[in-house]
């Protein structure tokens, strides 16, 4: 909570007589955006690492984000041209414990969510670099080609994932099987809401006391699990747009 890391270290040797000294490592780190132990997390409620990279100068410039939840398995990846304001704003409403810029490559967009309060941990920038993200991705879900995973045609938006994948892969170690399926942020499948209209929406907490009592959430929540809760609020966070969809998410809640 207070934004800082925690190194995790095992003894790897067993001590002998008259050694004073024995070999320990750093086996795993914990940090904001990467914990896992429910007791420190709240159920309701997802813990993202968003990892930025902007590419590209002019005509070409992009922006790509990556949410991962190292807690749920969840991944998302999407892209957006110039700025991206868009998609940072759909971003933030996610609330990340963690960002993830590369080192001396971002500063303004470092500076900008430091000033929201999100700690930026700065990453190394061979981990942004596109065609070795792309592997990364490719290998971790077993997948030929991305294409297959419905992210094929972005840039910087497999540039920020693949940053985020080699992230969690540093300090999490090889307990990333879960990580089993990509999705895309697409602010166009959605209508996208920004802060002004989540705060008076009451989405998730009241106006008056910040309370989540009274909030829309509060009143449509009838969820028996926590995975059940995350859902519930990522549906309030991306309203449909499609009426078919609607219409089928309609008939599966109605359906329980």
């Amino acid at each position: 909570r207070a934004g800082r890391k925690v190194a995790v270290c095992e003894q790897m040797e067993a001590p002998s007589k008259g050694k004073t000294r024995v070999r320990r490592e750093v086996v795993r780190v914990i940090t904001p955006g990467t914990l896992t132990d429910t007791q420190y997390l709240d159920g309701a409620a997802n813990n993202f690492l968003l990892a930025l990279h902007r590419s590209g100068t002019g005509a070409t410039r992009a922006l790509g984000a990556a949410l991962v939840d190292v807690s749920t398995g969840e991944f998302w990846v999407g892209e957006a041209p110039g700025d991206g304001a868009a998609l940072l704003e759909a971003a933030l409403l996610r609330q990340p414990a963690e960002s993830l810029v590369a080192r001396e490559a971002e500063p303004a967009l470092a500076g900008h969510l430091a000033a929201l309060g999100l700690p930026v941990t700065s990453g190394e920038p061979s981990w942004f670099a596109l065609r070795p993200a792309r592997e990364r991705l490719a290998a971790h879900f077993r997948a030929r080609s991305l294409d297959s995973l419905g992210v094929g045609d972005m840039g910087a938006g497999i540039q920020a994932a693949g940053a985020a994948l080699a992230y969690v892969q540093e300090t999490q170690g090889d307990s990333l099987g879960h990580l089993t399926r990509l999705q895309r942020l697409a602010p166009g499948d959605a209508l996208m809401l920004d802060p002004t209209a989540v705060a008076t929406l009451e989405l998730f907490e009241r106006a008056q006391d910040r309370s989540p009592r009274g909030s829309l959430l509060s009143r449509l929540d009838r969820t028996s699990t926590p995975m059940g809760a995350r859902t519930l609020r990522q549906w309030l966070l991306r309203p449909l747009l499609d009426i078919e969809a609607i219409s089928r998410r309609q008939d599966a809640v109605e359906a329980l």
